[in-house]
């Protein structure tokens, strides 16, 4: 999540529905949505407008609103070295306790496979570059968010939020991610 390259942690709920996906995969694009199950049809962005104008045309004929989207809907290519194609090796990475388990099983994915997999790459770098608080904080708001409502997600939300707001984290958020040390006592 880029969130936590700046130090920031999931918020507006996001740990409830990111957790009710299936596996631990968090981020789709149109097509593996599609082709992950979360979607029923998938459009490509220049048919939408085309799908608009004709689903607008309609009025309140909402029963060949199916009929419709299906003339627009086509079977998205999804690419052989597409992390939605690796599910079983992202969720046998990504279901880990910790945040250094995660990445030692994606260390230990990229040795056993010997082959460059693009994505495991980006994993392990877009770890290593984030706020390490803010990846643990994460990776625990995604545990606890499969279990809680949506309420219970969003009042977390917010009292994490209000915490972070305090000096010392704050602090530390700072220096990690925006300003050497030195520099922000010049500030002070």
């Amino acid at each position: 999540m880029p969130e936590a390259a700046i130090g920031l942690f999931l918020d507006v709920g996001a740990s409830y529905f990111l957790s009710r996906l299936p596996g631990y995969f968090a981020r789709f694009t149109g097509g593996e949505m599609y082709a992950c199950g979360l979607a029923t049809h998938f459009v490509t962005s220049k048919d939408l407008p085309l799908l608009e104008n004709e689903l607008g045309k309609l009025g309140s004929n909402a029963s060949s609103i199916g009929e419709i989207v299906k003339k627009y809907s086509h079977q998205p290519c999804i690419k052989e070295d597409n992390p939605c194609m690796s599910m079983e090796l992202i969720d046998k990475c990504f279901s880990k306790n910790t945040v250094e388990e995660v990445l030692q099983a994606l260390l230990n994915e990229k040795d056993v496979n010997g082959v460059a997999n693009k994505w495991i790459d980006n994993a392990i770098n877009s770890i290593k570059q984030a706020c390490p608080l803010s990846l643990k904080i994460f990776l625990r708001l995604i545990r606890e968010g499969r279990v809680q409502t949506l309420d219970q997600c969003l009042i977390r939300d917010y009292i994490i939020s209000g915490n972070m707001s305090v000096e010392e984290l704050a602090l530390a958020f700072t220096r990690f991610v925006c300003i050497n040390i030195n520099d922000f006592k010049k500030l002070a």
